[in-house]
């Protein structure tokens, strides 16, 4: 299935601020977030896997509350301008949204692009964002439940990950339900998250169909 960098499922062993092993989707346990200040960090060791291509999935049963969005993952620290990818919930509008910024800055283009689907608060979703940066422009796809979504424009052209060394400042710490904003953390997941996984390939539909 390509190259696994990260993966985090019920017992593991990243760490955690506040956020609670509950009841999972997949074996025995979820991370729950309540939202406001919960989030897990996988620290920096991933950093550099990634130049061109990405795959990151996640089971997510999203509560919806508030107004503001909702980080499912993502390597991305707004306030220092070490910008690599996320992927999000939009509180606005219910929909996955992926994007991602050239070589790590945001003095270049950030590309994003919505799922078409709006997800229902405490149900269950099985998401998966894809990036293939090696051609341009970049080709993003977001699967949810094992199915291939209708996206929005994208807001750029070809996009390079290129978020280890290379990015402005350091290494961005892979953290789940938040990013950072300088020493903070903003846009808290509200609800569950389970079995995520990073992958630095372009998994294919049938792939992403065993996971589901």
């Amino acid at each position: 299935m390509g190259s696994l960098v990260f993966r985090i499922a019920g017992g593991g062993s990243s760490t955690c601020a506040d956020g609670s092993w509950v009841s999972g989707k997949v074996g025995s346990y979820a991370l729950e977030f309540n939202g406001t200040d919960e989030y897990v960090t996988a620290g920096t060791d991933i950093n550099g896997d990634f130049t061109s291509k990405l795959t990151v999935a996640a089971w997510v049963k999203p509560g919806l509350a508030g107004n503001d969005n909702h980080v499912i993952a993502g390597q991305w620290n707004y306030g220092t301008s070490k910008r690599g990818w996320e992927l999000r919930l939009i509180d606005s509008t219910g929909k996955i949204e992926v994007g991602a910024t050239r070589n790590g800055t945001w003095t270049t283009p950030y590309l994003a692009t919505q799922a078409t689907t709006a997800l229902s608060a405490d149900t269950w979703y099985h998401v998966v964002a894809v990036y293939d940066c090696s051609t341009s422009p970049a080709t993003p796809k977001i699967y949810i439940n094992g199915s291939a979504e209708t996206l929005s424009s994208n807001t750029s052209t070809g996009v390079n990950f290129d978020i280890g060394g290379n990015v402005a400042g350091g290494n961005i710490t892979l953290t789940l339900g938040a990013y950072w904003y300088n020493s903070s953390t903003v846009e808290h997941f509200d609800g569950n998250i389970d079995e995520v996984g990073v992958w630095n390939v372009v998994l294919d539909s049938g792939a992403i169909g065993e996971l589901y």
